[in-house]
């Protein structure tokens, strides 16, 4: 059950009693512009001293602060699991106010309880929350050594790994999941920051679950234990975070040396990697492997003369852009001339691993089926795995829609009297990215039929 918030507006017309939970922000906002000085009497929550809390400090409905500390509240205590819920029931009876409230909620990790049922505090608080300062994440209790992202039919809900059995089983039964082991997760954030760019970017809970033990094992490591990873991982290229794990025990048998003293050492950017007689996982190929990727295009037309008041807009789909191809991939070759010499969009990956295995990112069209499409060449040292045409996909979306693509759809391709405006991404269009094979699938055609 949610929190749920009287407030109490009184004036020499009207005295007004407002019950609203906490989580229905419509209608929060509705009487936040209608009774702005009314003020926060009593919450009625399953935690009583947020109650006297509230008596106490007098929040006005217009304190938008406060009153994002307490919904955010609202939100992260319906995430505990039934022990986290009784040791939050515990401790937040030291707290004086709301910040200290939501404070101790994200610290739970610090605390314990003892025989007598008391509870303990064991060591510092390792997140420090001030008024003003961004909310922490939903459902986050204290360190972690992965966070990640899962979406679910019933919405998106934040991982932190190591998971207990009993918060897996809480998060299903939240969540509405039958397994949630299963399920696939993307990697947010690490304790070990830089270590995110050399890895796959999501695996199912179990693989992440593993991972993150495989972290708290490593917890003493310098950074020169870290060096040696990093150059591992570089060098095996590991497809999956089972793959990841097993990296990071051999790794702790290899030795990695400022200079070269044997030929069978490999050079990396932190020195030379000696396996010790080990075979790489998927050392990169010499040969280069061609993959596309491809996405539908939307755009707008726009008409002007010295007879029209307003510009007139004409709305392009696919089919619409086919007789535009000409002055459409005129213009991406301009775009991409800066770059072109290293490797195009491959220039920008953030994955440390797909830098290494992507050369060039090249966008240009094509029609299929009488549509205009984008159509994405990829020039890889050996074939991508199912993983890292994830990972591309996921990165070419974002460069569409906020990156390389805002840039395209910002400037106007001169067509005659008129100005066309492209979009690789655009609310009206399918946010779905495809490699050849998936379009063969999505469009239902014969491959040797599919381009002509």
């Amino acid at each position: 059950m949610g929190i749920k918030a009287e407030f109490h507006y009184e004036s020499d017309e009207v005295t007004i009693h407002i019950r609203i939970p906490l989580e229905d922000y419509q209608k929060l906002r509705q009487y936040q512009s209608q009774y702005p000085r009314a003020i926060l009497k009593r919450l009625d929550g399953e935690y009583p001293p947020l109650n006297e809390i509230a008596e106490t400090q007098r929040i006005a409905l217009k304190e938008d602060k406060r009153l994002n500390m307490l919904r955010f509240l609202d939100r992260h205590l319906t995430s505990l699991c039934e022990s986290e819920a009784r040791l939050y029931g515990k401790i937040v009876e030291k707290a004086q106010t709301i910040q200290e409230a939501l404070e101790l909620s994200v610290n739970l990790d610090c605390y314990q309880r003892i025989g007598t049922g008391e509870v303990q505090q064991i060591k510092a608080h390792g997140y420090f929350y001030q008024e003003g300062d961004a909310l922490p994440p939903v459902g986050m209790t204290g360190g972690y050594q992965v966070m990640a992202r899962l979406e679910t039919e019933r919405g998106g809900a934040w991982l932190f790994l190591p998971l207990t059995e009993e918060k897996k089983q809480s998060m299903e039964k939240r969540l509405g999941v039958e397994c949630l082991e299963e399920r696939r997760a993307e990697i947010f954030r690490l304790k070990e920051e830089t270590l995110a760019e050399y890895l796959p970017g999501s695996g199912t809970v179990k693989e992440l679950k593993q991972f993150a033990q495989a972290l708290e094992e490593r917890e003493n490591y310098q950074r020169a234990d870290w060096d040696r990873v990093y150059a591992s991982l570089l060098l095996e290229q590991p497809e999956n975070f089972r793959e990841v794990c097993e990296v990071l025990e051999k790794s702790a048998s290899y030795q990695l040396l400022p200079e070269q003293t044997k030929p069978a050492q490999y050079q990396t950017p932190f020195g030379y990697l000696d396996l010790n007689g080990a075979v790489p996982l998927h050392p990169l190929s010499e040969e280069l492997v061609t993959s596309w990727i491809y996405g539908r295009l939307y755009g707008e037309l726009l008409e002007a003369s010295y007879e029209m008041e307003e510009s007139y807009v004409e709305s392009l789909d696919g089919k619409g852009l086919t007789c535009y191809e000409d002055e459409i991939q005129a213009r991406i070759e301009q775009e991409q001339a800066y770059g072109r010499e290293n490797g195009g969009l491959a220039q920008y990956l953030h994955n440390v691993l797909l830098r290494e295995k992507v050369c060039d990112i090249e966008v240009g069209v094509v029609v299929i089926a009488g549509e205009l499409w984008s159509k994405t060449k990829i020039e890889s040292y050996g074939a991508l795995s199912e993983t890292q045409t994830e990972a591309l996909k996921a990165y070419l979306s974002g460069q569409f829609s906020d990156g390389w693509g805002e840039g395209v759809a910002q400037r106007e391709i001169d067509i005659g009297d008129a100005e066309l405006y492209l979009y690789f991404w655009h609310p009206e269009l399918e946010d779905t990215l495809y490699t050849e094979e998936e379009l063969e699938k999505t469009l239902e055609m014969d491959p040797t039929m599919l381009f002509s």
